[in-house]
């Protein structure tokens, strides 16, 4: 999950715990500290410090009787007041349908994200 290439600059902080959270966005369970360790390789130790810090900030949740943690909803609730695709896709909405009907195409707005193309909007000509 961590990023390979090498930068300039560097916050070791914010790498460990960007790299707690995209490891736990793809576990189907709730998994324990030691599992999160050993699968991004770092210590215990480490890990304590910024799943404490995640929990501090209701990014994470922790069950004290299992002693397992797993993602809050708290990032659904960010990209949910975050939203550059639903205003993009407003204002283009008007000029795609238009368009779509005029060449008699379907017609498609797409974004590049993460190296990939990725269609947010789409109108179909209907003919």
């Amino acid at each position: 999950m961590a990023e390979s290439k090498k930068t300039e600059y560097r916050a070791p902080a914010v790498s460990k715990a960007l790299d707690i959270i995209e490891f736990l966005c793809v576990q189907d369970e709730p998994i324990t500290k030691k599992e999160i360790a050993e699968a991004l390789g770092k210590t215990v130790n480490e890990i304590f410090r910024m799943l404490e810090e995640l929990k501090r900030r209701n990014y994470v949740v922790h069950d004290e009787k299992s002693g397992k943690y797993w993602l809050s909803l708290k990032l659904y609730q960010i990209a949910n007041h975050h939203r550059p695709i639903e205003r993009l896709t407003r204002a283009c909405s008007v000029y795609l349908k238009k368009l779509a009907q005029e060449i008699q195409q379907s017609c498609h707005v797409t974004v590049f994200d993460n190296n990939k193309m990725l269609v947010i909007a789409q109108s179909f000509s209907h003919t």
